[in-house]
């Protein structure tokens, strides 16, 4: 039989059974997989909270600019009426701002946790339906299966969703910040700036990730 026509530029290697052809392949190393994946989600996480940092100084910097000064006949406040319970600066108003910011910087906190998880869960009964279990040795060479390559996207996508829930939360605050001049959005965003940031993906972090969908 007449062996077919091959493309002389395009390489063949056989990885346990799989095929790499020209770089495309289902094989390889899930060490050497994992570092460009986790590099590269570390960049988006450090670029969703510059983006944060960036939006709220730039707020910060313009309402402090164009805050209101009060006359000398509207600053006069009563003896016995203590001057923070009517400082806008301090409670923005009548609140209803600072109680949205902080509204939804608790929903934007319980979503995170909640929404991503059940994408993974999702990802795992997928993945665990479409190839058995694969124990990565203590070396941690493995086999990249497209399985894998899927679970890891999910992963992936998880940990972005989450951190764009907080983001767009953060974001809220600054905007409720820049409109009532109140300070105290400042917490809020610094929680949820740290909830971006303790989701940044490590290479540890999704090798305990894959054992554990393998034992699930």
């Amino acid at each position: 039989m007449t062996d077919p026509v091959r493309n002389p530029y395009s390489s063949q290697t056989s990885v346990d059974g799989g095929v790499l052809n020209g770089g495309a392949a289902d094989g390889g190393e899930l060490e050497s997989y994992l570092v460009p994946f986790v590099r590269t989600g570390s960049i988006i996480t450090l670029a969703l909270a510059q983006g944060v940092v960036m939006i709220v100084a730039v707020l910060w910097f313009v309402g402090m600019s164009n805050r209101p000064v009060p006359d000398a006949a509207d600053a006069a406040v009563p003896a016995d009426v203590d001057p923070a319970a009517v400082d806008p600066a301090v409670l923005g108003g009548d609140g209803v701002l600072l109680a949205v910011g902080v509204g939804a910087a608790v929903l934007a906190c319980i979503v995170a946790f909640i929404l991503p998880r059940m994408i993974r869960r999702a990802a795992i009964d997928q993945y665990q339906q479409a190839t058995p279990a694969e124990q990565p040795n203590a070396k941690g060479a493995a086999v990249v299966t497209a399985p894998l390559r899927q679970l890891l996207g999910a992963s992936q996508t998880a940990t972005l969703v989450g951190q764009a829930v907080l983001e767009g939360a953060a974001v809220l605050n600054a905007i409720m910040m820049f409109l009532n001049h109140n300070w105290i959005h400042l917490v809020p965003i610094a929680i949820l700036l740290l909830g971006i940031l303790i989701q940044m993906p490590t290479v540890q972090r999704k090798r305990d990730w894959i054992a554990a969908a393998n034992r699930s």
